[in-house]
């Protein structure tokens, strides 16, 4: 266990989350490009890794730290990724950032029918029909 390392990953992935509150699903480090989609495990699990490592380290002042967001148009309702280089945007607090995760969560469950959380991520039967589908084609 490396909490310098740990650190350092939980802020380089804060800079890969946009205004809104979402992240990028993942990002070609070189090219400065990545893929912005509607999964929302990609920025609850910023909220989730700063609490653990938190609690792991008592380290309370990684909230404080100032990271830039990106910054682009937000997906429409029938598209599901858009791969890009992003701008960099307005720069916040680590506890912002995970507060943005938080309260696009609760907007999205605010305008979900019924009373259970529903993610809004990408199904393992859609992963496997896209995966099998990749595969057919080589």
């Amino acid at each position: 266990s490396d909490p310098a390392r740990v650190r350092a990953h939980i802020l380089r992935s804060a800079s890969h989350q946009f205004e809104e509150g979402d992240a990028l699903h993942w990002w070609h480090p070189p090219l400065g490009r990545g893929v912005r989609t509607h999964c929302s495990d990609d920025y609850l699990w910023l909220v989730y890794v700063t609490g653990r490592y938190i609690e792991a380290t008592g380290d309370i002042s990684i909230l404080e730290v100032e990271v830039p967001f990106l910054s682009g148009p937000e997906l429409r309702a029938d598209q599901q990724d858009l791969y890009a280089h992003f701008a960099t945007g307005e720069t916040q607090s680590l506890f912002e950032h995970c507060a943005r995760a938080l309260d696009r969560m609760v907007g999205f469950r605010s305008r979900s029918s019924g009373n259970s959380a529903r993610l809004r991520t990408n199904s393992v039967k859609k992963a496997e029909q896209t995966v099998g589908a990749c595969m057919h084609k080589t």
